[in-house]
């Protein structure tokens, strides 16, 4: 979920992942122009339960938040950085319950580990996801006046090597 489980002792890749989060998240928060407003490890309500939320890595909300409020209610934009021990719940569960809340209009998924990104953003009543692979690759989202390169959102993120092509041997 939001938060970081660590069982299986691989806590280097807990911190790598740790690292790339703050990085990508610190150049995301540029879409938190006013009036909207960017907050880390948020916690996001689900539309039909008020005793379960996910902490999402970021969410944007473009509406005063009421003092009363502990929780996102309405969130316009929610983002997930994935890891390894991340993605399959990211992915599986809490995208499919973020689709319900009524004001997301964009989910974005950064992969913590290659230049890899994804948006499934709200058309009517479908969704659409676009996905983005590479440096070169520009990542634009409409909820929020945002466009970044790839390799401007990962810069100085360490990322896995692409593994190297097949040789074929005769």
């Amino acid at each position: 979920m939001g938060r970081r489980r660590h069982g299986d002792g691989a806590a280097d890749a807990a911190a790598q992942a740790a690292c790339c989060d703050t990085q990508q998240r610190n150049r995301l928060r540029v879409a938190g122009r006013p009036p909207c407003r960017v907050f880390s490890e948020a916690g996001v309500a689900l539309p039909d339960r008020d005793d379960t939320f996910y902490v999402a890595d970021l969410a944007v909300i473009c509406e005063p938040l009421r003092a009363e409020d502990r929780l996102i209610r309405n969130p316009v934009l929610i983002v997930e950085v994935l890891s390894p021990s991340t993605a399959a719940t990211d992915r599986q569960i809490k995208v499919s319950d973020y689709r319900r809340i009524p004001s997301v209009t964009e989910i974005l998924l950064i992969d913590s580990e290659s230049a890899f990104a994804e948006v499934h953003r709200r058309e009517g009543d479908r969704w659409i996801t676009e996905m983005m692979r590479g440096p070169d690759a520009t990542l634009a989202l409409n909820s929020v006046p945002l466009a970044i390169s790839l390799s401007e959102l990962y810069e100085g993120v360490p990322l896995l090597e692409p593994p190297a092509p097949a040789i074929r041997m005769s």
